[in-house]
């Protein structure tokens, strides 16, 4: 507050001055002291945020646990074996054909794991009846190895494990390239051909696919 002087100007008030100064020094006092409440408050939230993210991520990983752990310590050396024979059967078969997506839920045997052309039910017929039609002994033998294969895909189908995908380009994820193709004209980084079947149970592929993979021809 301010008075008139003699020479008409105003004059400063004192006690008003240090009243000013008094509440604006409060006012910021009370902006400090809410400031850092909010930021605990975010901090809390934020900690809260990171716990919940945490405890769910353990929860993925022990219900995956309970769900492949009985299978990787019991039954992948059984799986491992079976595969070992089917790539048997497959050379006894005389090849394998690229298959489609396998590993997510089509059963191997009856879904493009076997030959195109070859006799879904090879094994249920005859020596005599594959006499009679005049196929060889050689021909016997391919036409039971390929059942019998399927046969075993489809039981290692039954107990979730697939086959994995060896259509279209190369998934370094589920395949392992052994071998360049330059000659067949395939699209670049597609598979054309497959050296040994992959497997996948779940998530899990525990033995990838083999394949070959296209590559831009060689120019002369």
């Amino acid at each position: 507050m301010s008075t008139g002087g003699g020479d008409g100007g105003a004059v400063p008030d004192p006690a008003a001055d240090r009243a000013d100064a008094t509440g604006g020094a409060g006012g910021a006092e009370d902006g400090a002291a809410r400031e850092p409440g909010l930021a605990e408050r975010i901090d809390a939230l934020a900690a809260l945020f990171e716990r919940r993210i945490l405890d769910d991520r353990d929860k993925r990983r022990l219900l995956d646990e309970a769900r492949d752990g009985p299978y990787r310590q019991y039954l992948h050396p059984l799986v491992h074996r079976l595969a070992l024979l089917i790539d048997r059967l497959d050379r006894e078969a005389g090849g394998i054909a690229p298959t489609g997506p396998q590993d997510t839920g089509a059963a191997p045997g009856t879904a493009g794991g076997a030959e195109a052309g070859a006799p879904a039910s090879g094994a249920a017929r005859t020596g005599a009846d594959h006499a009679d039609d005049g196929e060889t002994g050689n021909e016997v033998a391919v036409g039971l190895a390929r059942s019998v294969r399927d046969e075993l895909l489809d039981a290692l189908a039954a107990h979730g494990v697939r086959e994995v995908r060896t259509t279209g380009p190369f998934d370094p994820a589920r395949q392992e390239a052994v071998s360049v193709d330059r000659d067949s004209g395939a699209e670049p980084g597609s598979v054309t051909a497959v050296v040994r079947r992959g497997f996948a149970h779940g998530d899990w592929v525990f033995r990838p696919a083999r394949v070959t993979v296209a590559a831009p021809a060689r120019r002369d």
